[in-house]
């Protein structure tokens, strides 16, 4: 009954009541991180449609602007200069070159993106971990709840 005792005493009480008020703020904390990381997902996404989208109008200009056809396929670039498109591969060159500055942009973006994964996922194991931990201080809260429960009935 000894042991039943140490764990029945006010300062042990006190100390669960604490526990239980820190684990919940943990818990809100890491639940709050996490849905931060994915709040600024969207707004990234978002970009990484526009700039999709940007990339597309540009090369579809940039491949309406090539005069001639076949092997006399050519294209004039900003300083006037001609540059042949003879095959697939200058053409598909020549369209990305004319979409070169979107690119870059969407390239940073989904960089940006997938280093919000990385945090949502280190956010949401850490939100776990709290998690578990909170789950393990209620349990023991309710142990001392039930024991104080059955002494009191004891009389």
């Amino acid at each position: 009954m000894t042991m039943y005792i140490n764990i029945l005493k006010p300062e042990e009480l006190q100390m669960t009541l604490q526990q239980l008020d820190a684990a919940a703020q943990d818990v809100i904390n890491a639940g709050q991180a996490r849905e931060e990381a994915y709040g600024n997902k969207a707004d990234l996404v978002k970009q990484r449609t526009t700039l999709k989208t940007d990339v597309d109008l540009t090369e579809s200009e940039a491949i309406m602007n090539i005069k001639g056809e076949g092997k006399s396929a050519y294209a004039e670039m900003p300083g006037g200069e001609k540059v042949y498109l003879t095959n697939e591969t200058a053409r598909e060159a020549y369209r990305k070159m004319a979409s070169q500055e979107q690119r870059k942009s969407l390239a940073l973006v989904e960089a940006d993106i997938n280093a919000l994964e990385v945090i949502y996922y280190q956010a949401s194991d850490k939100w776990q971990t709290v998690k578990a931990a909170s789950d393990a201080i209620q349990a023991k809260a309710n142990l001392q709840a039930a024991m104080l429960t059955f002494m009191a009935k004891q009389g």
